[in-house]
C-alpha cells in the first residue's frame, strides 16, 4: 500500500520514498491519492509553481535530515541531526493520546463541542489537516466517523503504522477499524473524494511557532518542519465550506486572525486555542458534482 523501501540505516528498513498509489475507499483502511491527475476545483487556483532549484533543495534538505526507521515493528521518525531526540511514534493505544481518550470526556473537550457533539447526535467528520491524528483518535473515541487527510507521505505512513497497531489492540481495535480511516494527499483535492459526505470539516492550519520554549512539543516542531506552513489554508477553507453539509471548523491560536478574514457565526474558546465555527447547514448532496456522483 505504500511505496518500497530504498534504504538501510543501521540494519533497519527506513522509508524515504515519496511515490504514492490509489487504493479503493474502506472503512478503517488507508488510501493514499495519486497526485499528478487530480481534478481542479472551479475558482481554486493550484498550488504556486516554485523554481525547480529551489523545491529540489527543500526536497532534498529534508530528506537528508528526516528519515522513518523501523523499530520493534513500529516506524518511527527519526531526526538525523539530532540523533539524542526521541523518535516519533504515533501510538493510538499508550502515552498521551490514550490519556485523553480515557480522561478527555469527562470534561466534555472544547473540540467535541465545536464539532457539535450532543446526546444522540455524532457527526460524520473529515479531519483536513491530521498531523499526528490526536484530535481525529478523540473525536473517533467519541463515537464520530473520522476520515483523516494527511498531505505528507512521511507523517501519513506514521499514521498509517499507528491505525494498524492500533486496529491489533484487544481494546480499541474494533473502535478504530470502525471510526477511523486515512487518505495522503492535498486536502483541497482529496475532499472531493472522501468515503462519505462529511457533517463537519476540521482545519487544524499550521502556524509559525510564537513560543520558542515549545520545545517540550518536540514531535509537533518536526511535524512543522516537514510539511511545511499551511500556506494553503485560505484556500482550504474555501473549498471545505462548499462541502461540509453542517460547518467547518477552525482551530486557530488564541492570538491569531480569523483565516481568510472571515468572521465565523460563532467561536469556541481556550487558554491557548480557538475553535472557529463556520456553519454551513447544507443537505447530504448539495455541493460539488463530482462528490455528489460518488455518494449517490
Amino acid at each position: 500500500m505504500w511505496p518500497p523501501l530504498n534504504f538501510l540505516q543501521d540494519g533497519k528498513e527506513a522509508y524515504s520514498d515519496r511515490q504514492s498509489h490509489t487504493p479503493k475507499y474502506e472503512p478503517g483502511h488507508t488510501h493514499v491519492n495519486q497526485r499528478d491527475d487530480r481534478a481542479t476545483l472551479p475558482g481554486i487556483s493550484p498550488p504556486p509553481i516554485l523554481p525547480t532549484e529551489i523545491i529540489s533543495k527543500e526536497i532534498h534538505r529534508k530528506q537528508m535530515k528526516y528519515c522513518l526507521q523501523l523499530h520493534d515493528q513500529q516506524w518511527q521518525l527519526i531526526d538525523q541531526d539530532e540523533p539524542d531526540l526521541t523518535p516519533v511514534v504515533i501510538d493510538f493505544v499508550s502515552g498521551r493520546t490514550a490519556y485523553r481518550r480515557k480522561y478527555g470526556h469527562a470534561g466534555g473537550e472544547a473540540i467535541s463541542k465545536a464539532v457539535g457533539i450532543k446526546k444522540g447526535k455524532r457527526p460524520t467528520i473529515v479531519d483536513a489537516t491530521a498531523g499526528l491524528g490526536r484530535d481525529a483518535f478523540v473525536l473517533a473515541t467519541m463515537g464520530c466517523r473520522v476520515h483523516m487527510i494527511e498531505r505528507s507521505d512521511m507523517i501519513g505512513k506514521l499514521l498509517e503504522d499507528g491505525l494498524r497497531r492500533a486496529a491489533e489492540d484487544e481494546k480499541i481495535g474494533a473502535l478504530i477499524k470502525d471510526k477511523l480511516s486515512l487518505t495522503c494527499g492535498d486536502s483541497r483535492q482529496a475532499l472531493l473524494h472522501v468515503p462519505f459526505p462529511p457533517e463537519v470539516i476540521y482545519v487544524d492550519p499550521m502556524f509559525p511557532l510564537k513560543d520558542k520554549s515549545a520545545l517540550v512539543k518536540k514531535d509537533m516542531r518536526i511535524v512543522q518542519d516537514i510539511v511545511g506552513h499551511d500556506t494553503d489554508a485560505n484556500e482550504l477553507l474555501k473549498v471545505a465550506l462548499t462541502i461540509a453539509t453542517n460547518r467547518v471548523v477552525v482551530k486557530r491560536p488564541a492570538y491569531a486572525d480569523y483565516l481568510t478574514g472571515i468572521k465565523p457565526q460563532t467561536s469556541i474558546k481556550t487558554k491557548k486555542y480557538r475553535f472557529d465555527i463556520y456553519l454551513t447547514h447544507r443537505p447530504v448532496g448539495h455541493g460539488h458534482p463530482e462528490r455528489h456522483e460518488r455518494s449517490s
